[in-house]
């Protein structure tokens, strides 16, 4: 009786720490842009992280009309983009989507 009882104890225990790390995660999943955000935020060295989020910058910048916050969302988009390219140099997405914001940068708006 001992041992089951120490054993429902410690999955009780277990199951109310996974409950909280759940309900404080939720917050991420919002829209994507805070979940790649908090994805490039926990995991900073992750090239998957870092493109998920530059692209979803760039997804930002397309839907807003003031100049300078798209010029803004691009220029964090690049950030990110180059990052992620440091991280691992074989992403041709990613050195592909580099390339056209730096061409945005240059015209402000996508060709």
């Amino acid at each position: 009786m001992d041992r089951r009882n120490v054993f429902y104890g410690t999955a009780g225990a277990v199951l109310l720490a996974f409950a909280v790390i759940l309900v404080n995660r939720n917050a991420a999943w919002d829209n994507n842009l805070t979940l790649f955000t908090a994805g490039a935020v926990t995991s900073p060295n992750s090239e998957r992280a870092q493109a998920a989020l530059a692209n979803e910058l760039r997804n930002q910048a397309d839907r807003v009309r003031d100049p300078a916050q798209h010029a803004e969302l691009i220029r964090q988009a690049v950030a990110h983009f180059q990052r992620a390219t440091a991280i691992y140099a074989g992403d041709a997405d990613a050195w592909y989507n580099q390339g056209l914001l730096y061409t945005t940068q240059e015209t402000g708006r996508p060709r």
